[in-house]
């Protein structure tokens, strides 16, 4: 059972077409606090793409608005949500995902993957932080960087990126980011939480120019056009010390339109 149930039974118990609740009460409901993410992160509140979305939305509610600055949030009972229509294929059941791959080996719950042997737990789904009218809040990090030495701007530091976040802890281990049914990239990392919070998504204004993490930028982009081509990209996990080993394998075996390098 999920530690957000009680939130689930509270409104599966409210009467209200629309209930309004601040963070705190919320809290209170739930006996614990919220982290981070939902008091900074619109994303965190999106309806779906996060296992703790179905906590609102198996109770028959949906999040209408959101006030971060005022850390208040509410829902509604019984009404159709309205997302950008460039986001559309984001109402899409999540468990229907199956992976381009073979063999692949799904499991009854497909929140569990398995990719040659490796069990990659889904975490959630990776969303740009959008305005309250669901357009995503764009950043232009290289105009704040004092380029004294005049570098090049890379490739993809170029234009505009996206903030995302995700809601996981320091651990090690290799991640798939895995849209339309197919896995596009594979990663290793020993610290997951640094290397999407930190990295892929909040660019730094270095990073945007020669000597800088073209990968960040790289993948930063990607989630910004996606979600503006209405594609979703769902994050999957498998936490292992020998992240190095397992990454090189897959990547030997799976071929990944933005491994580039590593596939070759």
């Amino acid at each position: 059972m999920s530690k957000y149930y009680p939130l689930c039974e509270y409104l599966s118990k409210c009467e209200h077409t629309h209930i309004e609740l601040t963070f705190k009460e919320i809290e209170q409901i739930i006996g614990f606090q919220l982290p981070k993410s939902a008091n900074s992160y619109s994303a965190w509140w999106a309806n779906s793409g996060h296992t703790h979305s179905s906590i609102w939305t198996d109770a028959g509610y949906i999040v209408e608005t959101l006030n971060l600055s005022a850390k208040k949030v509410s829902f509604s009972k019984n009404m159709i949500l309205k997302l950008p229509k460039t986001n559309k294929k984001n109402t899409a059941v999540r468990k229907e995902t199956i992976i381009s791959v073979k063999p692949v080996l799904l499991q009854d719950n497909a929140d569990i993957i398995n990719i040659h042997g490796y069990d990659f737990q889904f975490l959630q789904r990776i969303l740009p932080d959008c305005d309250t009218d669901g357009c995503i809040i764009k950043f232009f990090p290289q105009e704040r960087y004092d380029n004294k030495d005049n570098l090049p701007l890379l490739d993809n530091g170029n234009g505009a990126f996206c903030h995302f976040s995700i809601d996981v802890s320091s651990c090690a281990g290799v991640y798939l980011w895995v849209v339309d049914k197919e896995i596009i990239y594979i990663g290793e990392t020993e610290n997951l939480h640094h290397r999407f919070n930190m990295g892929y998504g909040n660019i730094s204004p270095r990073n945007c120019y020669k000597g800088g993490q073209s990968t960040n930028c790289k993948m930063n982009k990607l989630v910004l056009e996606l979600y503006e081509q209405g594609k979703n990209i769902d994050l999957y996990f498998y936490e292992t010390a020998n992240y190095k080993v397992v990454e090189r394998e897959l990547l030997k075996r799976i071929n990944t339109p933005y491994n580039v390098k590593d596939n070759r």
